[in-house]
């Protein structure tokens, strides 16, 4: 197998192509558990006088101590949440406490220099919160991160990308602060607090695993020895490396371990429409009719979500090869793959995908736009007006009160004139 082939550093993905998914990081199984459960715990908050501050303190050294564990591990190429702690209690305490010199830092320039050069001085502190981070989660040196000097090395070493983390990081905040603002209001007491933390749990956990991913990324420049040597590849060269492996299994013979190959990279990742369109190949080499119409399901949902409207158009054609019964498992998507195919000129694939819609889902909003559709269709592509007629007729007696009702009825209108004048007076 090539697999044994070098890979080099530059390889790692860089962030700036894995935005959706650092966002989407805290969604994850362990980090939602865990920002859900500390967001509850905040509740303890209400205990009267001391014992409610010191019980919201201890579940935001919990909560930083995870966000710290999430930072070194993506560090060290684990993009999995982490599962329990492997790090002390020191590790949240001095996450708390960097965060609390940093204010008091921007508070004492804020008082203590004029206006000017405080503007600067708090804009420094503020873009230097990710170095500064970054350096108490990897050393444990409190002091040391609070360097302004460690904080110019940190941005002089990695350059504009360490400008682009810290904007993004600005972003976090702000999008956490407009979803808290949006929400709150409509919330009661008790559920607006846990709601309020969980946001700002998942800000930090998305916050911290960028950093860490920076880290990462540039690990070399920032002589921090990964513990992994694992690396990320891009995607179209980690999907090429995949298919150049499959097919060395297809040369050799061994089809179904190329096919494996090909549905566990699929399982697991979703992969790239190559890969999809390879192991459909396989599978079609073999006759596996009953797979090749299970993946074309999920397939359809993938294509559908990354709007390859044509290409799941043609997936459909293929599948409805092997089973005229095949549809788009949501009746969303048949409206919306239907008016696509009609775009595009395929206007009996537009038929098929609408023919029996109202049987399928009776009360769906959506009936009288496939079948007014329909009802074009025959009419100005078969000639086919008798049928065109009946659709429409069929819509205006199931649904008289629909919205589209005055561009049914223009249609109908319509309709009878082409049947000309006989056509017209019978229906009168």
């Amino acid at each position: 197998m090539s697999s044994s082939r070098p890979v080099r550093e530059d390889a790692i993905e860089p962030f700036w192509l894995r935005l959706r998914k650092i966002t989407l990081y805290p969604l994850q199984r362990e980090a939602l558990f865990t920002i859900a459960i500390y967001a509850v715990l905040r509740l303890l908050g209400f205990l009267p006088g001391l014992a409610g501050l010191l019980a919201n303190l201890l579940v935001s050294v919990a909560l930083f101590k995870y966000a710290s564990e999430v930072l070194v591990c993506t560090a060290n190429g684990r993009l999995e949440p982490p599962t329990g702690y492997q790090t002390d209690e020191e590790v949240g305490w001095l996450q708390v406490k960097l965060q609390a010199l940093l204010f008091i830092a921007a508070f004492l320039v804020m008082l203590f220099v004029p206006m000017p050069f405080a503007i600067f001085g708090i804009m420094f502190i503020g873009v230097a919160v990710p170095g500064a981070t970054m350096s108490v989660a990897i050393d444990r040196n409190l002091w040391h991160a609070m360097n302004p000097i460690t904080w110019l090395e940190i941005m002089g070493r990695l350059g504009w990308p360490y400008f682009v983390v810290a904007g993004l990081c600005f972003v976090f905040l702000v999008s956490q602060l407009n979803a808290q603002a949006l929400l709150l209001p409509f919330l009661p007491g008790w559920l607006g607090l846990v709601v309020f933390y969980f946001i700002a749990h998942y800000a930090t956990i998305a916050t911290y695993h960028l950093m860490g991913y920076l880290i990462y990324q540039y690990h070399e420049l920032l002589g921090y020895e990964v513990e992994r040597r694992e690396v990320i590849r891009r995607p179209g060269e980690m999907q090429s490396g995949l298919l150049a492996d499959a097919e060395a299994f297809v040369r050799d013979g061994n089809t179904q371990a190329a096919e494996e190959m090909l549905r566990d990279e699929i399982d697991s990742r979703g992969a790239a429409p190559d890969v999809h369109d390879r192991y459909r190949k396989l599978l079609a080499l073999r006759g596996d009719n009953a797979l090749l119409l299970k993946h074309g399901r999920d397939y359809l949902n993938v294509l559908i979500a990354q709007d390859q409207d044509r290409k799941a158009l043609d997936l459909i054609r293929e599948c409805r090869a092997i089973d005229k019964s095949f549809m788009p498992s949501e009746p969303g998507y048949v409206t919306r793959l239907a008016h696509k195919a009609a775009e595009l000129g395929l206007s009996q694939l537009a038929l098929e995908i609408t023919s029996g819609f109202h049987r399928a889902h009776p009360k769906h909003p959506d009936v009288a736009r496939n079948y007014l559709l329909a009802a074009r269709l025959l009419a100005e592509k078969f000639n086919k007006d008798a049928q065109a007629r009946a659709l429409i007729q069929q819509i205006k007696s199931l649904f008289p009160n629909h919205p589209l009702m005055p561009e049914i009825d223009a249609y109908a209108k319509f309709l009878e004139t082409l049947g000309g004048p006989s056509q017209a007076n019978a229906e009168a």
